[in-house]
């Protein structure tokens, strides 16, 4: 079964993630396919796989919370360039890792006529919640449209709540991902507030 799904696919985006006390993310590679949907099914398909294979709770608790309180603050702030500008610095540091310097591979790619799932084999760093960071601050800065960067922020505010109800498998975190952003994330209608940034 694995031999199959993993045989019948396409790559869509070929990126590098560079883990150090400079961390950055640079996409090397992509398709047409890539604009602001798949940007943001890129960082949620790695915040998944964060809550799937994590094993210290406390690293996944302080994540879920870290993006909860970040959403919460920010419909309430009276600034929200200001406010997602220091919150974005503040995830820059905690990105830095100073014991690891590690650049790692990571491809997007789409089983035919179904889900784009990720591909980036083992990670050996601690936490593992680095990558997370560094990859929705990138994404964020590739955003085109600042209503895409409220719905990158609500859409790992959902994954999340999902996770604290059901653990993930190797495949609900390629799943879950993947309906969130196409099937409940409305890309074509205005955001139900007004945003200031």
């Amino acid at each position: 079964m694995l031999k199959f799904f993993f045989s019948k696919n396409d790559k869509i985006l070929d990126a590098k993630i560079h883990i150090s006390e400079k961390p950055s993310f640079e996409i090397l590679n992509s398709t047409n396919e890539i604009g602001d949907k798949e940007l943001i099914l890129l960082a949620l398909l790695i915040y998944g796989r964060f809550l799937r294979v994590e094993i210290s709770k406390k690293e996944r608790f302080e994540l879920i919370s870290f993006f909860e309180d970040y959403y919460a603050e920010f419909r309430v702030s009276n600034d929200m360039k200001e406010y997602t500008e220091s919150i974005n610095k503040l995830i820059g540091e905690i990105a830095k890792t100073k014991n690891s310097k590690i650049d790692k591979t990571i491809l997007l790619r789409k089983v035919k006529n179904g889900n784009i799932y990720l591909d980036m084999g083992v990670v050996n760093v601690r936490p593992f919640s680095t990558i997370v960071y560094i990859v929705f601050k990138a994404v964020w800065e590739k955003l085109e449209y600042s209503e895409n960067k409220v719905r990158l922020l609500e859409a790992f505010l959902t994954l999340g709540r999902i996770y604290n109800k059901e653990s993930f498998t190797m495949k609900s975190a390629i799943d879950w991902p993947n309906i969130i952003v196409n099937d409940s994330i409305e890309f074509d209608k205005p955001l139900e507030y007004r945003i200031n940034f």
